[in-house]
């Protein structure tokens, strides 16, 4: 794995041409909202609902998504996707000898070096990271994927919960696996996994003796709703929580205004 370039002084410059090109072989992800992801993944739901059909959703929240980003790894995803030397060069140098220090009181610590993670609030941060997720693990059997930045969902529709969860199990071992190996660490404390079904009641809960969803051997955790990219999503898909949520906030900034 090439993880590293040596100096040159003879690079040649590197046109804006030049990296719009390669920018344009990166997997877009439109903004979050109803218009992107989530609209899919309702439309998904919606559509099993009108069939009588199920669908079976888990949420991954990746832990300091910026923060987690591993150098040599993202320098050799930057080499995959052919972008000139001189270019990677740059990039390179951009993230090298960059320190931190811890402050406690009036107290310092000594300076370390960061290995890994690419600058908060810098413009060229998200696009490093698109970078780094570009090759993510595309599920093979027909599970669905949804990705946003530190928002991950893998979802699947069937006839029954019983027949989904094998399937949706093994989608989940190949997302692991692939997070795995690049260092990206999911929280599963704020994961969770939900059964989606119809009803016109609030009673539906989930089976003591169903099967379990695992994230390394670690059971996911049913929940009844989830907030999914600004969206939260319960399971009968009545938005009902999503309205309240919303309400709510909306109050409390009017109450702000007005003071």
């Amino acid at each position: 794995m090439k993880i590293s370039l040596e100096p040159k002084d003879d690079l040649a410059p590197v046109s804006v041409c030049e990296i719009q090109k390669h920018i344009k072989v990166l997997k877009t992800t439109k903004a979050p909202g109803l218009d992107g992801r989530v609209h899919r993944l309702v439309e998904h739901i919606s559509e099993g609902f009108k069939k009588k059909r199920k669908t079976m959703s888990v949420f991954f929240d990746v832990a300091k998504t910026f923060d987690r980003v591993w150098h040599a790894g993202l320098i050799h995803k930057l080499y995959t996707l052919e972008l000139p030397d001189r270019l990677v060069l740059i990039i390179q140098n951009y993230l090298s000898n960059r320190l931190f220090t811890f402050r406690h009181k009036n107290t310092y610590s000594t300076k370390r070096t960061l290995k890994a993670g690419v600058p908060q609030g810098s413009t060229l941060s998200p696009l490093l990271y698109s970078a780094y997720v570009n090759d993510i693990s595309q599920p093979s059997i027909g599970v669905q994927l949804a990705f946003f930045a530190d928002d991950t969902a893998l979802y699947l529709r069937g006839n029954s919960f019983r027949d989904i969860t094998p399937r949706l199990q093994r989608a989940i071992d190949e997302l692991t696996r692939w997070l795995r190996l690049w260092r990206i660490k999911v929280n599963l404390d704020k994961s969770a996994a939900i059964r989606f079904n119809y009803s016109k009641h609030k009673k539906f809960t989930v089976p003591y003796n169903a099967l379990t969803l695992c994230i390394d051997n670690a059971p996911i955790p049913w929940q009844h709703n989830y907030n999914f990219l600004g969206v939260t999503l319960d399971k009968h898909l009545h938005l009902r929580d999503h309205v309240a949520r919303v309400s709510k906030l909306t109050k409390f900034y009017q109450s702000r205004l007005t003071a």
